[in-house]
Formats: C-alpha cells, structure tokens, sequence
C-alpha cells in the first residue's frame, strides 16, 4: 500500500484496491460508482475505502446462501427459492449470491405450542379430515397452513366440538356437510 503522504488515511489507491482485493480494475471503478464501496478523489486519483474492501463480499453472521440452505433443509434450490421468498424470510444479497436469515427461517419452520397437522386432529376430533379442511378455510377453526400443509390448533377444534355436539346433541359428525 501507498503511503506517500498524499494518500487518504484509511484509503488506498486503485493499483493497491486491485492487489489486496483481487478485483479487476473496472470492476472496482463500477462498484465505487454506485456506491457499494467507498471511494474518494484527491489530486487527480481515486481512493478505496479499506473498510468497505474488507467487508464488501462478506455474509453477516446468521445468514446463509439459498444454495447451502437448500441442501441443509433438503429440498431443491428452485423450491427453496421460492420457499423463501413466499414466507416473506428477509435476505441480502452479497456478491450476486443471495443469503437468507438462518434464524427467521428456522422460526418459520417451528410449528406453535398447541397445533396439530391436519391428519392427526382428525384422529383425535369427532370431525373427518375433509371436515376440519371446510371449517379451517372458512375460519371456523384456526389453523396455519405451511408447506401446503394445514395445522390445526387443538383448542379451536374443540371449542367448535363442544358447540356442535349441543347443537346436535351429541351425533357423531360422520358428514362434511357442515
């Protein structure tokens, strides 16, 4: 690095900006251009921010690129693009690659205390899977639907069981017609 008197302190110059970086010359003039690194001039040259050359290219702790999460979490980078983008999972995007939050996805992936996917709040409900789909969309019932899977929460369940079975008078629910 330059230190000729004439350089910036915590800048470098361009030949220098190239070595340390590795970073074709034009490429580092474009990204100084739109402001993604720090660049200054003086007498005629142009400055390289030493801190934004360190950091430019760096992924913050806790993010991870969709490539990596797609074979962590097992499932194809296409639907784990996708995947990422409808649960609305923050991302940035470093160097042309993006990365997404490792902690928000692992809390979009947790399903809450008290809720059961469809399947099984059938077999403990008097209410048929089909059943429970109808009161689920109609807001009967509440439940989340993740991955094309509904979960139901319990409690909501059989609250809407104890008003049917006064209503009905105890009648098994073996209809979906409700």
């Amino acid at each position: 690095m330059q230190s000729n008197g004439q350089t910036p302190i915590g800048y470098v110059d361009l030949e220098s900006a190239v070595v340390y970086s590795g970073y074709h010359p034009q490429y580092l003039e474009g990204l100084a251009r739109k402001g993604i690194i720090g660049s200054m001039g003086q007498n005629g040259a142009q400055y390289f921010s030493m801190f934004c050359l360190r950091s430019y290219g760096q992924v913050p702790a806790g993010f991870m690129s969709l490539e990596d999460g797609a074979e962590h979490y097992h499932y194809t980078p296409s639907y784990f693009s996708k995947l990422v983008n409808k649960a609305k999972i923050p991302t940035i995007k470093v160097l042309r690659e993006v990365h997404f939050s490792v902690n928000d996805f692992e809390r979009f992936l947790k399903i809450p205390d008290g809720y059961k996917i469809l399947d099984e709040a059938a077999e403990d409900s008097i209410f048929k899977r089909d059943t429970i789909r109808k009161l689920l969309n109609r807001g009967k019932v509440q439940g989340i639907k993740k991955f094309n899977a509904w979960h139901v929460f319990m409690d909501s369940l059989r609250q809407y069981e104890a008003i049917y079975q006064k209503r009905d008078n105890g009648n098994k629910a073996n209809t979906t017609s409700i």
